[in-house]
Protein backbone atom coordinates (compact mmCIF):
# COMPACT_ATOMS: atom_id res chain seq x y z
CA UNK A 1 0.00 0.00 0.00
CA UNK A 2 0.96 3.36 -0.87
CA UNK A 3 0.83 6.61 0.63
CA UNK A 4 -1.81 7.69 -1.38
CA UNK A 5 -3.83 4.58 -0.57
CA UNK A 6 -3.53 4.84 3.15
CA UNK A 7 -4.77 8.35 3.09
CA UNK A 8 -7.76 7.32 0.99
CA UNK A 9 -8.57 4.32 3.20
CA UNK A 10 -7.87 6.50 6.38
CA UNK A 11 -10.65 9.26 4.63
CA UNK A 12 -13.28 6.56 4.03
CA UNK A 13 -12.92 5.08 7.58
CA UNK A 14 -12.81 8.19 9.71
CA UNK A 15 -15.24 10.12 7.66
CA UNK A 16 -12.60 13.35 8.21
CA UNK A 17 -12.04 14.64 4.12
CA UNK A 18 -8.96 13.67 2.59
CA UNK A 19 -6.74 16.72 3.04
CA UNK A 20 -6.95 16.42 6.96
CA UNK A 21 -6.17 12.83 6.64
CA UNK A 22 -2.98 13.57 5.00
CA UNK A 23 -2.05 16.47 7.40
CA UNK A 24 -2.39 13.41 10.25
CA UNK A 25 -0.10 10.87 7.59
CA UNK A 26 2.31 13.43 7.17
CA UNK A 27 2.80 15.05 10.71
CA UNK A 28 3.54 11.19 11.95
CA UNK A 29 5.73 10.17 9.87
CA UNK A 30 7.61 13.80 10.44
CA UNK A 31 7.45 13.25 14.58
CA UNK A 32 8.61 9.31 13.82
CA UNK A 33 12.11 11.12 11.61
CA UNK A 34 12.65 13.65 14.77
CA UNK A 35 12.41 11.08 17.31
CA UNK A 36 14.36 8.27 15.59
CA UNK A 37 16.98 11.28 14.78
CA UNK A 38 17.10 12.42 18.23
CA UNK A 39 17.92 9.38 19.37
CA UNK A 40 14.64 7.95 20.68
CA UNK A 41 13.18 4.28 20.48
CA UNK A 42 9.62 4.58 19.43
CA UNK A 43 6.54 2.43 20.31
CA UNK A 44 3.04 2.95 19.46
CA UNK A 45 1.11 0.19 21.16
CA UNK A 46 -0.88 -1.95 18.95
CA UNK A 47 1.03 -0.77 16.06
CA UNK A 48 4.97 -2.18 16.69
CA UNK A 49 8.34 -0.29 17.70
CA UNK A 50 10.99 1.57 15.66
CA UNK A 51 14.50 1.85 16.92
CA UNK A 52 17.82 3.05 15.69
CA UNK A 53 20.52 0.38 15.58
CA UNK A 54 24.01 0.92 15.19
CA UNK A 55 25.98 -1.13 12.45
CA UNK A 56 29.83 -1.59 12.15
CA UNK A 57 31.90 -0.90 9.68
CA UNK A 58 33.02 -4.31 7.64
CA UNK A 59 34.77 -5.58 5.06
CA UNK A 60 32.86 -6.84 2.14
CA UNK A 61 33.83 -8.70 -1.37
CA UNK A 62 32.74 -7.64 -5.01
CA UNK A 63 31.05 -10.80 -6.77
CA UNK A 64 32.25 -9.62 -9.92
CA UNK A 65 35.90 -8.69 -9.54
CA UNK A 66 36.52 -10.17 -6.10
CA UNK A 67 37.60 -6.67 -5.03
CA UNK A 68 38.27 -5.92 -1.37
CA UNK A 69 35.63 -2.59 -0.12
CA UNK A 70 35.31 -1.33 3.28
CA UNK A 71 31.63 -0.39 3.89
CA UNK A 72 31.71 2.53 6.49
CA UNK A 73 29.69 2.16 9.98
CA UNK A 74 26.16 3.38 9.76
CA UNK A 75 23.46 3.75 11.52
CA UNK A 76 19.89 1.58 10.39
CA UNK A 77 16.27 1.86 11.47
CA UNK A 78 14.58 -1.33 12.62
CA UNK A 79 10.79 -1.50 12.78
CA UNK A 80 9.27 -4.47 15.30
CA UNK A 81 6.13 -5.11 14.81
CA UNK A 82 3.47 -5.69 17.70
CA UNK A 83 2.22 -9.44 18.77
CA UNK A 84 -1.35 -8.25 17.41
CA UNK A 85 0.11 -7.63 14.13
CA UNK A 86 2.18 -10.74 13.84
CA UNK A 87 -0.66 -12.65 14.69
CA UNK A 88 -3.06 -11.04 12.49
CA UNK A 89 -0.32 -11.81 9.32
CA UNK A 90 -0.02 -15.34 10.36
CA UNK A 91 -3.85 -15.96 11.16
CA UNK A 92 -5.11 -13.90 8.30
CA UNK A 93 -8.95 -14.58 7.42
CA UNK A 94 -11.98 -12.60 5.81
CA UNK A 95 -12.55 -11.60 8.94
CA UNK A 96 -9.42 -9.61 10.36
CA UNK A 97 -11.20 -8.32 13.32
CA UNK A 98 -11.87 -11.74 14.42
CA UNK A 99 -8.24 -12.82 14.53
CA UNK A 100 -7.47 -8.97 16.17
CA UNK A 101 -9.96 -9.49 19.12
CA UNK A 102 -8.44 -12.87 20.20
CA UNK A 103 -5.42 -11.41 21.39
CA UNK A 104 -4.74 -9.01 23.97
CA UNK A 105 -2.60 -5.69 23.90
Amino acid sequence: MKKRELIEKLSKRTQYNKSVCESVVQALSVEIERALCDGEDLTLHGIGKWTVRDRKARNIRNPRTGASMEVPAKKAVVFKASSRINYSVNNYSDNVSDAMSKISV
